[in-house]
């Protein structure tokens, strides 16, 4: 993901599973059976975890995520990142908060000269990739659903 350049016809889980940075949130999308869904679907924006985001995390938290009978968190978790719309840092600018595919409403924040942008706690790590299917966007922290005790880790 280091280039604004669209990438020809990979989707957005190409880039992802491409980006050596984002290797933990590729397995997560895998693990939670979400693979298809973002293969096929039609303007995404994904906020991706860097592995260093998930490094902040407590790591048998992560670990116990990745097994199936955690499938269901798991899937909230990976869809936490995901919007369904292709959103620029010019439309993101505009919003105040996003809808995520898990339903749950994560605040936006961003800069006038359009550099620094924040999902909850969470910064975006620009440039942005952007694929036949989407747009995406690292982020320096995993957001988390709003049950636990602070919006981003």
């Amino acid at each position: 993901m280091e280039t604004t350049n669209s990438r020809g016809e990979a989707n957005v889980l190409d880039l992802v599973a491409t980006d050596s940075r984002c290797s933990r949130f590729g397995e997560a999308i895998k693990a939670a059976g979400l693979a298809e869904k973002f293969s096929n679907a039609e303007d995404l924006t994904l906020f991706v975890p860097t592995n260093g985001a998930f490094a902040k995390l407590p790591q048998d938290k992560v670990i116990n995520l990745m097994k199936g009978e955690n499938r269901a968190q798991l899937q909230r978790l990976v869809l936490l990142h995901v919007y369904s719309g292709k959103l620029l840092a010019e439309d993101l600018k505009e919003l105040n908060a996003l809808r995520m595919e898990a339903g749950q409403e994560i605040n936006v924040s961003v800069s006038p000269d359009l550099k620094d942008i924040s999902l909850a706690n969470a910064r975006v790590m620009l440039p942005k990739a952007e694929a036949k299917n989407g747009v995406v966007y690292a982020l320096d922290s995993v957001l988390q659903p709003a049950s636990s005790a602070s919006a981003a880790a």
